[in-house]
């Protein structure tokens, strides 16, 4: 956790921009600023401020704002660490394997995937059941989750356009 008060220089501004990448995941900033501190508050957003609070702040309101950054951090930190977990299952995938395993995150029948991939879908299987023990992973959501966490499949895949363009004509709601 760092304070920073309008009057002082940020601490991390000497830092190397990879430093101050790594030292942001870790600690959150939270700056305090008096009302004409435009400056101070530019600063702090360029070196990833949290949260910026208005002086004098409440102790309890610096206190709750420390909480909640905290706990953000710490929720990201887990998933940092979870990414690269499954980063360094990944890489125990033969190369056939991975692929599988990307065509799977994309979805589709087996059958078409195997067709794709140039395999008889019993060897498409094969593949599957040995990524699986890998990836110490039973489900093919839990393949969908992480081929999002290490960034093979969009989060948020583009939905195909309809044929009128818009959700109405699917006869769809949004």
């Amino acid at each position: 956790m760092t304070r920073v008060d309008g009057a002082l220089p940020l601490p991390e501004a000497e830092l190397a921009p990879e430093e101050r990448s790594h030292r942001r995941r870790l600690l959150p900033l939270v700056a305090v600023v008096g009302p004409t501190a435009l400056e101070s508050v530019i600063d702090a957003l360029r070196q990833g401020a949290w949260d910026i609070l208005r002086a004098p702040a409440g102790e309890q309101e610096l206190l709750d704002t420390i909480c909640q950054a905290i706990q953000v951090s710490q929720a990201a930190q887990a998933e940092s660490e979870a990414r690269q977990r499954a980063r360094h299952r990944l890489a125990q995938l033969t190369h056939r394997e991975y692929e599988v395993f990307c065509a799977m995150a994309e979805g589709g029948c087996h059958r078409e995937l195997a067709e794709a991939l140039g395999i008889s879908p019993r060897t498409l299987e094969v593949h599957r059941a040995r990524l699986f023990r890998k990836l110490r992973i039973e489900t093919y959501s839990e393949l969908v989750r992480m081929a999002v966490a290490v960034g093979v499949l969009s989060r948020y895949p583009e939905l195909p356009d309809a044929p009128g363009g818009d959700l109405q004509s699917t006869g769809r709601s949004p």
